[in-house]
């Protein structure tokens, strides 16, 4: 998947690979494939599932698992559901260290949907833009 090539170390954090492992990973890695088969998450609601299951896992890891879910599933995303957006806001308030309301974070995310949809492919790194447009 093209719009994933920047993603290119991937650390996975399960009980058969130590958390240091790193994997060099080659272009043509199918994100959405891997997510299927190592975790069983085939949309952003699983992933959701997947990490609030798995909840020790470290900070990165989460912020990658959104980052390849948002490459996958955001951009056809024209509703953003209750728990997608609650665990956003934990997220960006556990980590991130900001307060946002529900209404806000939603409006905030529709928006960053539509305004980036053109170039949708060639975004790798979505949580760093979403935490951007949070910190406004």
């Amino acid at each position: 998947m093209t719009h994933l090539r920047n993603l290119i170390s991937f650390t996975l954090n399960h009980s058969n690979i130590s958390s240091s492992e790193k994997i060099l990973l080659p272009f043509d890695f199918d994100f959405k494939l891997f997510l299927e088969k190592q975790a069983s998450i085939n949309s952003f609601s699983t992933c959701i599932d997947w990490l609030e299951e798995n909840d020790e896992i470290n900070y990165r890891t989460k912020k990658r698992y959104l980052d390849i879910c948002w490459s996958i599933y955001g951009k056809s995303m024209s509703f953003i559901d209750d728990e997608i957006i609650n665990y956003h806001k934990k997220f960006i308030k556990r980590y991130w260290k900001i307060k946002i309301e529900n209404n806000t974070l939603h409006t905030l995310l529709l928006k960053y949907i539509e305004n980036n949809k053109d170039r949708w492919s060639k975004i790798s790194f979505h949580m760093k833009n979403i935490r951007n447009i949070v910190s406004e």
